[in-house]
């Protein structure tokens, strides 16, 4: 009697290869419903570029680039309670940001940073002045912190965690 359970569970296993191999075979995969799937259905991978990055460049020329998404970009809030506060003399207003996570990490292009005020994360910003190596500078806990000594620095990256 043991025996034939083996014998019946070697043929189980040859015919869900079989039928797998066929639906493969016939161009697609069939789900558990036994309906079709789409072999190009598109991927899945996540290449973490910033949304909506082309119309934030054309309508208020910040360039963002991608993150994690625990750093977006948002309307600065009276004071810039919360929020990450960049000085920026190629910008007329105040650039904010707001750390939805416990870390967050954000690659950008903003010219000319001067100044940035923490929100209650620790930071570090990468900037990059002409001629020099990108480098690192921590950013102070809801106090302003110097960039570069006003030297028109372009901050390249901002990154925060608890």
């Amino acid at each position: 009697m043991r025996y034939l359970y083996v014998a019946i569970l070697v043929c189980s296993a040859a015919v869900v290869s079989i039928l797998g191999g066929a639906a493969t075979a016939s161009g697609g995969e069939t789900s558990g419903s036994g309906s079709r799937v789409q072999a190009d259905a598109g991927s899945l991978v996540e290449d973490f570029a910033y949304p909506g990055a082309e119309k934030i460049l054309a309508d208020r020329g910040i360039t963002l680039i991608k993150g994690d998404g625990h750093i977006l970009l948002v309307d600065c809030s009276p004071g810039g309670a919360g929020q990450v506060v960049l000085s920026s003399s190629a910008f007329a207003d105040p650039i904010c940001f707001k750390v939805t996570g416990v870390v967050g990490y954000l690659s950008m292009s903003i010219p000319e940073v001067y100044s940035i005020k923490g929100d209650d994360h620790a930071a570090i910003a990468t900037v990059s002045v002409a001629g020099s190596a990108p480098r690192d500078t921590e950013i102070k806990k809801n106090l302003w912190t110097p960039i570069n000594a006003g030297d028109g620095a372009t901050l390249l990256e901002l990154k925060t965690s608890a």
